[in-house]
C-alpha cells in the first residue's frame, strides 16, 4: 500500500477513534447524572418513609414491628 493510501487510513481511524472516545465520555456523564438522579429519588422516597415507619413502632412496641419497619426501609438499599 502506498505511503500516502497508509496515512490516509491512519487518519481516518484517528478521527473515528477520537469520535468514540467522545461518545464513551458522553455515555460515562450520563450514566453518572442517572446514578444521581436515582440516588436522590431513593433518599427523597426513604425520607417520605422514615416518619410513618417511625409511628408504625411507636403505635406497637412490639420487637416484629421494629424489625419488619427496618427490613421494609432497607429494602430501596438492597437493590
Amino acid at each position: 500500500m502506498p505511503a500516502s493510501r497508509q496515512e490516509e487510513s491512519h487518519a481516518r481511524c484517528s478521527r473515528r477513534l477520537a469520535e468514540l472516545q467522545n461518545q464513551v465520555s458522553l455515555v460515562r456523564t450520563q450514566l453518572a447524572q442517572d446514578c444521581c438522579a436515582k440516588t436522590r429519588q431513593e433518599l427523597s422516597d426513604l425520607h417520605h418513609e422514615l416518619p410513618c415507619s417511625l409511628a408504625a413502632v411507636v403505635r406497637e412496641p412490639k420487637a416484629a414491628v421494629p424489625e419488619a419497619e427496618t427490613g421494609k426501609l432497607g429494602q430501596p438499599l438492597n437493590l
